[in-house]
């Protein structure tokens, strides 16, 4: 079974000291989503079956189990990752309308917010257009929001993670309920 916080947790972990966010040597964005993407293919190999498409109809990524005689096709991860500096509009018409598009279990959208009132207006515009989506979606679907930024912390660069989950309670017109996860501090590469 997956967990969307078990799967946060193991990617700050994987994360920790392998990026360095500013100063020299700094890492690339591309390299950033290589190790994004490597974690997600090393994670989900632990899950026997899942089979992964990349790019998947504008999605960065989808897992699904291959199709035997009793169950079908259908995805059960989809991600969409982005480090670029956008506006927080652009995030919501493109990568999270994508994400409430696609009929998958688990959604999963990673994103790097330049400040924290840039981040704090992408999670609210996340929650406003989640519930009004909401005659688009599945009862059992589950998002994972993780937001990481540069920050210092007791004189060290480091990179804060916040991470949000989502679903919809299908007892009361399918409300959306929201769980904050820990927050998770890593430290930055030297």
């Amino acid at each position: 079974m997956i967990s969307l916080q078990t799967i946060f947790e193991n990617f700050c972990a994987y994360l920790d000291s392998k990026i360095k966010w500013a100063g020299k040597n700094r890492t690339k964005r591309g390299e950033i989503t290589e190790l994004v993407f490597k974690f997600f293919d090393e994670e989900l190999s632990r899950n026997e079956g899942l089979i992964k498409t990349s790019p998947y109809m504008l999605i960065d990524a989808v897992w699904r189990y291959q199709r035997p005689s009793y169950t079908d096709e259908s995805i059960q991860i989809a991600l969409e990752h982005e480090i670029s500096k956008r506006k927080t509009d652009d995030f919501l018409k493109e990568e999270i309308q994508r994400l409430i598009d696609i009929k998958a279990k688990y959604k999963i959208g990673i994103f790097f917010p330049p400040s924290e009132a840039d981040e704090k207006n992408l999670k609210e515009g996340i929650e406003d257009k989640l519930k009004n989506s909401k005659y688009l979606s599945n009862p059992w679907e589950e998002y994972l929001f993780v937001f990481g930024r540069p920050t210092r912390q007791t004189g060290e660069n480091v990179i804060l993670f916040k991470a949000f989950q989502y679903s919809y309670d299908s007892s009361e017109y399918r409300n959306i309920k929201i769980e904050p996860l820990t927050e998770k501090v890593i430290k930055q590469k030297k």
